[in-house]
């Protein structure tokens, strides 16, 4: 276990780290859903505004849910940090009186 100051846990980097992948992500989905949505030529078939419904669904609901779970993620790791970094300098109870 790290001692108290000594950098972040390693699981606590993991959250750190895909919390940024998480945010990245929902970014630049946030940024280029209009230019692709208004870039695509559906066809003009029965089917084409159901495609075109369906993947908006899609990027619509990623979006909604990669910034909670990106948040989420950072509050977890400072959660983990502080649980590692305070819970290994308590002293253990000994058993003999």
């Amino acid at each position: 276990m790290p001692a108290r100051g000594k950098g972040l846990d390693p699981i606590a980097k993991k959250c750190v780290g895909w919390s940024v992948v998480c945010f990245l992500a929902g970014s630049i989905m946030l940024v280029a859903h209009p230019l692709i949505f208004d870039s695509m030529d559906v066809p003009a078939q029965p089917g084409g505004n159901a495609v075109m419904a369906a993947g908006q669904l899609l990027v619509t609901a990623l979006q909604w849910s990669l910034f909670p779970t990106g948040a989420a993620l950072i509050g977890a790791s400072v959660v983990i940090q502080w649980f590692r970094s305070n819970l290994a300098v308590m002293p253990k109870k000994s058993q003999n009186p």
